[in-house]
């Protein structure tokens, strides 16, 4: 009898092929999406919906995979193609069928616990009060998509630290991360290449925020946004030079050296300057981490061409910062001190889920406007902010105590991991958890997607497995020498 697996789950009375149940799938949710709506281009986003669905319930590393490399393609499809705030919800909804799937398989069905992780106890306390801040929010929407803005995509951290992982399978992720970070920095080129007003012609202009400043296009590729692209491209960098260093044959590197100066220079033209800062910051640490000069020589490389390869609007940009004509950093230093410290003091346990930038998403969504007691209305340019206003100052401490385990984690695991691929990943990791952690002050990038939340937890996870990897990889080495 042919066995089916749904959700990892062995469900052997049902008899026909996987395929056939693929079919049955698509054929139902094709009628359902003709009686609902008739836009073709709606028709195949649903169809496509149907398929992730199903495939969430066959294999829950493939649905991760498609989760991740689906990913930096989201903001082309909400902007450009066109879907409804309810359809721009497919990624939460995978995430909440992986959840689901996993934690019925290894809970109900395999009665197995959940794996000792450094991070079990902080994450479930801080999760555990983001609840009860979501109950004192201003109203329940409100404090639902505060939550979504904030925890979402931990539950991948849980999945992947619980799952088993080879170094094949991470070799494979970060090529094909690798390869997508190129394919979305050269359309992002070729967005500075058309300009603004070629973008607009083709109605390719839609995008969430930030497009322009000074007068001239941030590049935002398929993103919602340049601050969206920008995060990644430091990531993928990051990872790169990382790997870069790990022993990659001379071919191997050449290539890698390519892919990493296209990512650079789309990093480049979007403009946004914490992400170069934070670029720059990356290579300082990872140097000083490995104890090796190259990536302090890729720094002096790329600030080198920046100067002499790129537009003068760019060098104008950078040297402006700080200056008279920083408009965005006064704005800041009023948001800043103006602002978000009052409202602490006068909030210090919080004001709930939702009263930052889940209300503006409230707004925009059902659009009512709604009223807030902090000052500025939850405006906040800062990560740690938007934490502490929302859930006070017992959630600032809780969130800080998550970042100094990773990066303590990180570090010592950096030291005492011998495979070279497997050390200097965990160098590039830790490096960004680092960036993340300095940098969150002057930015939301937690809640930049999809950098910042989901590819941040799933290579926290992997970090923290980093070791367990490495002894699975020794013992079959070793079982093969026997053998």
């Amino acid at each position: 009898m042919k066995k089916v697996i749904l959700g990892q789950i062995d469900w052997g009375s049902f008899r026909l092929p996987r395929y056939l149940y693929l079919v049955l799938i698509l054929v139902i949710g094709t009628l359902v999406a003709r009686m609902v709506v008739y836009s073709p281009s709606q028709l195949i986003i649903i169809s496509v919906g149907i398929l992730i669905i199903f495939i969430c319930l066959m294999r829950t590393w493939t649905a991760l995979l498609l989760l991740l490399y689906l990913a930096p393609f989201y903001g082309f499809v909400r902007w450009t193609i066109g879907i409804s705030p309810v359809q721009a919800m497919w990624k939460e909804a995978m995430v909440v069928l992986l959840t689901l799937g996993w934690a019925i398989h290894r809970f109900v069905f395999k009665k197995e616990k959940l794996a000792s992780t450094p991070l079990n106890l902080p994450l479930s306390l801080f999760l555990g009060l983001a609840i009860i801040q979501l109950f004192r929010a201003s109203n329940i929407l409100q404090g639902l998509l505060g939550l979504r803005m904030l925890a979402t995509y931990i539950p991948i951290y849980f999945i992947v630290a619980n799952m088993t992982v080879s170094k094949k399978q991470i070799r494979s992720v970060i090529f094909i991360l690798m390869i997508i970070g190129v394919v979305t920095a050269s359309y992002g080129l070729w967005q500075a290449s058309v300009g603004l007003e070629g973008l607009r012609s083709r109605g390719l202009a839609q995008i969430g925020s930030n497009l322009a400043t000074m007068g001239y296009l941030r590049i935002f590729s398929t993103f919602a946004g340049p601050e969206y692209l920008g995060l990644f491209m430091v990531l993928m960098i990051i990872l790169g030079v990382a790997l870069w260093m790990s022993g990659l044959s001379r071919p191997r590197k050449r290539i890698l050296l390519i892919a990493m100066a296209v990512m650079f220079a789309a990093l480049v033209l979007t403009l946004v300057r914490l992400e170069w800062f934070m670029l720059g910051m990356g290579l300082v640490l990872l140097t000083t981490l490995v104890k090796k000069k190259k990536p302090f020589g890729l720094l002096l490389a790329g600030i080198i061409a920046a100067l002499i390869i790129f537009p003068p609007y760019v060098q104008e940009r950078a040297t402006m910062t700080f200056g008279p004509m920083d408009v965005s950093f006064q704005d800041r230093m009023t948001t800043y001190f103006g602002w978000n410290i009052p409202n602490l003091l006068n909030n210090p346990l919080g004001v709930g889920l939702g009263g930052t930038s889940g209300r503006f998403v409230y707004e925009r969504i059902t659009g009512q406007e709604t009223s807030s007691a902090l000052i500025g209305g939850g405006g906040t340019e800062s990560g740690y902010f938007n934490v502490a206003l929302e859930m006070g100052i017992p959630g600032l401490i809780l969130y800080l105590w998550l970042f100094i385990i990773i990066i303590r984690y990180g570090l010592r695991t950096f030291r005492t991991l011998s495979d070279p691929f497997l050390k200097y990943l965990a160098a590039g990791i830790t490096t960004f958890v680092i960036l993340i952690f300095f940098c969150q002050m002057f930015g939301p990038l937690m809640q930049t997607f999809p950098a910042g939340d989901l590819y941040f937890w799933f290579f926290v996870a992997l970090l923290l497995k980093l070791k367990q990897i490495e002894k699975e990889e020794d013992s079959v080495s070793a079982l093969k020498l026997v053998t």
